[in-house]
């Protein structure tokens, strides 16, 4: 008589946890896809802004070549959400 309950309560903590588990996986593969995304855009930026300098240092000091080459670089980060895997 009190198995069928015991067995319904042991069931329920396992598949909380399991959650938890999933959701903490979650969390932890979001964070590391943003900050490779800062990284890449850290870099795009650098490279843009690396390119600008040649740029300037061969054609006479265009400091309006920055602002078109970084315009176009996007400063938001998608938030991602990965699929429960069973």
């Amino acid at each position: 008589m009190w198995r069928n309950p015991f067995a319904i309560q042991l069931s329920l903590a396992d598949q909380r946890n399991a959650m938890e588990l999933a959701n903490a996986i979650d969390d932890t593969s979001n964070e590391l896809m943003r900050k490779n995304a800062e990284l890449v855009h850290a870099t795009a930026v650098g490279s843009a802004r690396g390119r600008r300098r040649s740029a300037c240092v061969s054609c006479g000091g265009d400091a309006g070549i920055e602002d078109r080459s970084i315009r176009g670089v996007s400063t938001r980060l998608p938030h991602i959400t990965l699929p429960l895997m069973s």
